[in-house]
């Protein structure tokens, strides 16, 4: 049962973003940004049968970070340090089952800014019974004929406590091993205060209204990175 739900959601999320992508190329006088992010998400619960709850719908996450540029940074300018950035170099997830890489999420509301470099008060999975699961990532996909590549990155999060748990912010975390300047007088990342300085902030969104979570209750939520001509 849990399988067949699984597929239903990951069919919907994707579907749900061919859909927006192909309303917004039919519609007259829109010119699509060259590099887009997109967040949404889906709550289903199994406390009687498998069925999904609410859909967020596409939501435009204008999120990313100066963290974000200088990931680039390493790629174009040729920095010798290593940065694993979200996923592995042969396309596994880096942050798997660990909850402070990759999608987190939190209870915070601060003001956003492109120098933030941690969520306000990100949840811990072990004090508040919310599961973290495997984190994944799909892509790049190319789709509507070549106009649109998609990168997904896909994480659940089960309530297996008593209580509904109120989700009003989500981040994007990296990860790097280095943290000193890359060249004179220079220091790209603004590295977790939270989490360590192998943690980078590469996004962040506030969820309003907030998400809440019902016991049994699972929220699955998905970014797609993608770039557009």
């Amino acid at each position: 049962m849990m399988s067949a739900l699984n597929e239903l959601v990951d069919y919907a999320l994707w579907s749900e973003l061919v859909q927006h992508l192909e309303r917004r190329k039919r519609t007259v006088g829109y010119r699509r940004p060259i590099v887009d992010l997109k967040m949404h998400y889906i709550v289903t619960d199994t406390k009687k049968y498998p069925k999904i709850v609410k859909r967020s719908g596409i939501r435009n996450a204008h999120s990313l970070t100066a963290n974000f540029l200088s990931l680039l940074g390493y790629g174009w300018l040729g920095y010798s340090q290593t940065y694993r950035g979200i996923f592995n170099a042969n396309g596994s997830s880096y942050a798997g089952t660990n909850a402070t890489y990759g999608i987190v999420v939190g209870t915070g509301s601060q003001a956003k800014s492109v120098l933030l470099r941690d969520l306000q008060n990100p949840i811990s999975p072990s004090s508040t019974g919310l599961s973290c699961g495997t984190e994944s990532y799909l892509g790049p996909v190319v789709i509507n004929n070549n106009t649109s590549a998609v990168l997904r990155e896909i994480r659940s999060f089960v309530n297996n406590g008593t209580t509904s748990i109120s989700l009003s912010e989500i981040g994007i975390y990296g990860n790097t091993n280095y943290s000193g300047a890359l060249i004179s007088g220079f220091n790209p990342w603004a590295t977790s205060s939270k989490f360590g300085d192998d943690h980078v902030l590469l996004a962040y969104d506030l969820l309003f209204p907030p998400v809440v979570i019902q016991p049994s209750q699972t929220v699955t939520f998905e970014y797609d990175w993608i770039v557009n001509v």
